[in-house]
């Protein structure tokens, strides 16, 4: 759970911080009478709103995703990673249509836009690819220090 955890916040990390470089406008493009954040408040901004979205959804979809891939048995490890890349897919998809929904204006027409499900899609797969890289740096680190191995 601690992983799940750390995963969340590496995601929201990562994410915020790509966010606020996009959005950020550096001194020598500015307008002179136009008010424009500092990077570290976008980054903050950013972060209050993403940290507990991937929180809230995030871990508990990412804990439905593991039972289920313990009930589906599949020998093939590239089997398996392209599986759970569909399940982190669907599952930001899933996220995307529960937020259109929230939004209750044009939601028939908000639902055709592929953009909009991109924003909760390329999360739920940054969030599976940091929970591997920890899965795999906590098994070098255990097997360092088990004897066994």
């Amino acid at each position: 759970m601690v992983n799940k955890l750390l995963s969340a916040l590496l995601t929201s990390l990562c994410l915020c911080l790509l966010l606020a470089f996009m959005e950020y406008t550096p001194g020598h493009e500015r307008d002179e009478h136009t008010y424009y954040f500092t990077f570290s408040s976008l980054l903050m901004i950013y972060l209050i709103y993403a940290v507990p979205i991937t929180i809230v959804a995030g871990i508990p979809l990412s804990l439905l995703i593991e039972s289920i891939d313990k009930k589906i048995f599949i020998r093939s490890k590239v089997k398996r990673y392209f599986m759970q890349v569909g399940l982190f897919t669907l599952a930001g998809i899933t996220v995307a249509l529960i937020f259109l929904l929230m939004n209750s204006e044009n939601v028939l027409h908000r639902v055709f836009d592929l953009d909009r499900y991109l924003i909760f899609i390329i999360p739920s797969l940054l969030f599976y690819h940091i929970s591997l890289v920890i899965r795999f740096i906590n098994r070098k680190r255990k097997r360092r220090h088990d004897p066994l191995f």
